[in-house]
C-alpha cells in the first residue's frame, strides 16, 4: 500500500507542475495561478502548498526537474570538432527552449529572483546541470576543475544574455552571439601565442 501511495503522490507532484509549466508557457508568471493549477489538476490548493511554498517555489521546482531539455539524448557531448563548438551547440538547445516559449522564459526569471521561500536551494538544481554538461563539451573525456569554472563562466554569460533578451528587447540572436564570442575568446588557442611558438621552434639560427 505504501508504495502504491507514493507512486500517486509522485503522478500528482508531475501533473501540478506540468499545470505550472503550461499556465506560466501561456500567460507568464502573472497567469500562473494557484486556483487554475487546482481547476487543471483536481489536487487541492492544500496539497499543493504542502508540495511548494509559492507559485514561484513551483515554478522553478518544475524548470529544474526538466533541465532545459539540456544535452543529447543519450547523453553524449554534442559534435564539434574544437571545444568552443561544442559547447555553442550545446547552449543553442536550452536558448532554443526558452525563445521559442517567451512568457515561459521571463517567468522563469522573476521566479528565480523573486527571493520567495524555496527557491534558493533549487538555482543550483538548474544552473550545475548546465555547468556540467559544458563542462563536458569542452573537454568530452575527464572534465578539470578549471574546464568547470570556464564552463560556469560561459554559463553566466548566457544567462546575462537571456535576461538581456528578456528585458532590454534584444533579439533571440544576441544570446547565441553572446555565448559564440564567449567561447571562441575562452576556449580557442590564442593565434598570436601559436605563431611565436611555432617562430620559436621552427626558425633555425643563422651561421656565423
Amino acid at each position: 500500500m505504501r508504495g502504491t501511495s507514493e507512486v500517486a503522490q509522485a503522478q500528482r507532484r508531475k501533473n501540478v507542475m506540468d499545470a505550472a509549466l503550461g499556465l506560466a508557457a501561456r500567460g507568464g508568471l502573472q497567469g500562473l495561478r494557484i486556483r487554475d493549477v487546482v481547476a487543471r489538476t483536481g489536487v487541492s490548493s492544500a496539497t499543493i502548498y504542502r508540495y511548494f511554498a509559492s507559485k514561484e517555489h513551483l515554478l522553478v521546482a518544475a524548470l529544474a526537474e526538466q533541465r532545459f531539455a539540456l544535452g543529447q539524448p543519450d547523453g553524449t557531448p554534442p559534435d564539434g570538432t574544437t571545444s568552443a563548438e561544442r559547447v555553442i551547440i550545446l547552449l543553442r538547445r536550452p536558448t532554443d527552449a526558452l525563445t521559442g516559449a517567451p512568457r515561459l522564459a521571463a517567468a522563469m526569471l522573476q521566479a528565480m529572483t523573486s527571493g520567495e521561500p524555496g527557491v534558493a536551494p533549487l538555482l543550483a538544481a538548474i544552473t550545475e546541470p548546465l555547468v556540467a554538461e559544458t563542462a563536458h563539451a569542452i573537454r568530452p573525456t575527464g572534465p578539470t576543475p578549471a574546464d568547470h569554472e570556464l564552463a560556469r563562466t560561459i554559463q553566466r554569460v548566457w544567462f546575462a544574455a537571456l535576461v538581456g533578451w528578456v528585458t532590454a528587447s534584444e533579439t533571440a540572436d544576441s544570446i547565441n552571439h553572446a555565448v559564440e564570442t564567449a567561447a571562441h575568446q575562452l576556449l580557442d588557442p590564442n593565434p598570436g601565442q601559436e605563431s611565436q611558438s611555432t617562430s620559436r621552434t621552427t626558425t633555425a639560427p643563422r651561421d656565423p
